[in-house]
């Protein structure tokens, strides 16, 4: 019983504590793969800009995060819209305790996954 009772704690703190949707307006750095600078991301309302290295975005597109925190891009996202195809979906997470976004793609015509982590400034 100790087990599950320590299974089910380990589960809930792991678990971020955002509620769908929670994405707060800013600029947000993006690094792949822990190491890689992949420029900024801007968050505004229900919309994303990028990300791009220049600030230069070709647009403002919408997005929704569901009560599950998956994103929905409804547009190009930025430097990866050429040679990367998104895979799966996109989330909220938690990083230091401030909401993140999480997102997997792999290089088109390839096998190779990158994960890309965006936090806000």
């Amino acid at each position: 019983m100790k087990l599950v009772v320590a299974a089910l704690a380990l589960t809930i703190l792991a678990t971020p504590a955002f509620a769908g949707g929670d994405l707060p307006d800013g600029k947000y750095q993006c690094v792949m793969d822990d190491t890689l600078p992949n420029g900024e991301m801007v968050i505004a309302g229900d919309t994303y800009q990028g990300p791009n290295y220049d600030g230069q975005y070709e647009g403002s597109y919408p997005f929704a995060v569901d009560d599950s925190n998956n994103i929905a891009w409804n547009g190009p996202l930025g430097i990866y819209s050429d040679g990367f195809d998104l895979i799966g979906s996109s989330i909220v997470t938690d990083s230091n305790n401030q909401p993140a976004i999480e997102i997997h793609l792999r290089e088109s015509g390839s096998d190779v996954i990158h994960t890309v982590f965006c936090n806000i400034e």
